[in-house]
């Protein structure tokens, strides 16, 4: 079952993985960027990737753009949630730390892929 769920998802899997390595590297190992907020930004980004996705699963698992309440709000638990856990992570990893503001910024990446999926849909085809 768990092979087929990654199949299945293998773009939400992608995503969660590349999140998952970014999230637990030293931060040492990470490209230095002097740019105000890039931390920020490129949490945004990431869990923008991760909502577009989601997203992009459903589409291709039931053949279908339809963008119902239920899956915008599927999408935006599962980026919150998972935001939420790795954020957890961070904080018993002692040279991460967990933020609430890099939470908040991982909800706006959702809400930024709903907002896309929302603006964009009719110009996806499957």
């Amino acid at each position: 079952m768990g092979k087929k769920l990654v199949i299945l998802y293998k773009f939400t899997f992608i995503a969660c993985l590349v999140i998952l390595i970014l999230s637990v590297m030293p931060t040492s190992e990470l490209p230095k960027i002097n740019i105000r907020f890039a931390d920020k930004i490129v949490h945004i980004l990431l869990y923008f990737m991760l909502g577009i996705a989601v997203f992009m699963d459903f589409f291709i698992n039931e053949r279908s753009i339809s963008v119902r309440f239920k899956r915008i709000a599927g999408v935006m638990l599962f980026v919150v949630f998972f935001g939420g856990i790795i954020e957890i992570i961070q904080y018993f990893i002692p040279y991460r730390t967990a933020s609430f503001y890099d939470f908040f910024a991982n909800f706006i990446g959702g809400i930024l892929a709903v907002i896309f999926v929302l603006i964009n849909k009719s110009l996806l085809k499957i």
